[in-house]
C-alpha cells in the first residue's frame, strides 16, 4: 500500500477592518491603535493559528489613504474572515472593506471594541 504525502492545511486568514482616519484625527494614533488590537486580541482568541491582518502594523502614517486602501482591499481578496468594527459606517474604506468582503462570501464578524 502506498503511502501519500499529507495535504498541507492553508492556516486561516482574518483582516481587520475599522475607522482610521478620521478617529486618528479627533482621538490620535494610540487611540485607534487601542481598537485594532483589542479585536486582533479577539480574533487570536476565536482563532489562535490565523494569520492576522490589522492595518495598523502594515499601513505606514505617511502612506496616502488610496495606497492603504489599495493594500487594505487586496488583504481582504486574501482572508477568509473579516473582523469588522460595529462604527464601519462612519468610514469609508471600511464600509469598502466590508462590502468586497460581504460580495466575495467571505465570513464577516462584527466586534464591539
Amino acid at each position: 500500500m502506498e503511502m501519500r504525502p499529507l495535504k498541507k492545511t492553508r492556516k486561516t486568514r482574518i483582516f481587520i477592518s475599522g475607522p482610521v482616519s478620521r478617529p486618528m484625527e479627533e482621538r490620535g494614533f494610540l487611540y485607534v491603535n487601542s481598537r485594532f488590537l483589542a479585536v486582533q486580541r479577539r480574533a487570536h482568541y476565536d482563532h489562535p493559528d490565523a494569520i492576522i491582518y490589522n492595518p495598523m502594523r502594515f499601513c505606514r502614517q505617511d502612506w496616502s489613504w488610496l495606497r492603504c486602501m489599495i493594500v487594505c482591499l487586496w488583504r481582504v481578496l486574501r482572508s477568509d474572515i473579516v473582523y469588522v468594527m460595529y462604527d464601519y459606517g462612519s468610514s469609508r474604506g471600511s464600509s469598502m472593506e466590508r462590502k468586497l468582503a460581504l460580495k466575495l462570501g467571505k465570513e464577516v464578524v462584527y466586534v464591539v471594541c
